[in-house]
């Protein structure tokens, strides 16, 4: 039994069974404002993210996926369970490929040879990501799991046994608990590797859904569109969001998103059991 699960792992393995076959650092603000004047501000961005969140439409689809895939609070009777079905799907596609770790890049030099269909997760600091990967995977622990922001600082390279698959685990972006020039070094490294990596073909970019896209998700996703790799995003963590107010985030998530180059829909959802 696979535990740190994401609940919805099904649609992405999915997608990326489906990809087989078809084959900067975060801005500490120097500004010395009251503190009054800073609590204002805050105060004044939640109110207008919660005005823009009532008046999102909800997509018929998106909330019965939602409910389908039980992502979402609704089922959080559930959250420390997997989901028999998910489970079963795992097993019979990626699980049986009986992937490995293969290499922990630090540096260009390091990385494993571009010769193999690459499928890629990022995602900010502590977004979930370890876990997931954890699950399409099938082999728990293999990618280190923290509740501490940076653990993932090497570019992580899971082969199938066939090695006709590699699974990357690349490290999180924003704030971490880590150096200054460490956290250059790995963003630098990974700007490169989405860059130059012939045989990346889908990069699943992860959202912890009650934080929606900030500044360096756009940074990323600006990057990809400027390659010729197609992304997809998740929202993780879904399991504290009702389903209606789920779909309302996601809405907000398309709309910010829709008129990107390469981007892949639908919008994908995931739940974390701890």
């Amino acid at each position: 039994m696979i535990k740190n699960i994401h609940k919805n792992t099904t649609q992405i393995v999915k997608n990326t069974t489906q990809i087989v076959k078809n084959s900067n650092l975060l801005n500490r603000s120097s500004a010395t404002a009251p503190l009054e004047a800073i609590s204002s501000v805050e105060t004044q961005e939640q109110k207008s993210f919660r005005k823009r969140l009532k008046e999102a439409k909800i997509d018929p689809k998106t909330l019965e996926y939602i409910k389908i895939s039980r992502a979402c609070r609704d089922f959080s009777d559930n959250r420390n369970k997997i989901n028999v079905y998910h489970q079963d799907f795992l097993e019979r596609t990626l699980n049986k490929m009986h992937f490995k770790f293969a290499a922990a890049a630090s540096y260009q030099s390091s990385l494993l040879p571009d010769d193999a269909t690459e499928i890629a997760f990022a995602g900010r600091s502590n977004c979930g990501k370890s876990s997931i990967l954890n699950s399409v995977i099938g082999k728990a622990g293999m990618a280190r799991v923290s509740d501490k922001p940076g653990k993932t600082q090497t570019i992580n390279f899971f082969q199938s046994a066939n090695s006709k698959l590699k699974i990357i685990d690349l490290p999180g972006y924003g704030f971490a608990f880590s150096s200054p020039e460490k956290i250059y070094q790995w963003n630098e490294l990974t700007k490169f590797y989405l860059e130059n990596r012939k045989s990346l073909k889908r990069v699943f970019v992860l959202i912890d859904c009650k934080v929606l896209l900030k500044k360096l998700d756009n940074e990323l996703m600006d990057m990809l569109d400027k390659t010729n790799c197609r992304y997809q995003v998740v929202l993780s963590k879904c399991d504290g969001i009702w389903a209606t107010e789920l779909a309302q985030r996601a809405t907000l998530v398309k709309e910010s998103v829709s008129q990107r180059k390469n981007i892949v829909f639908p919008i994908l959802f995931t739940s974390l059991s701890e």
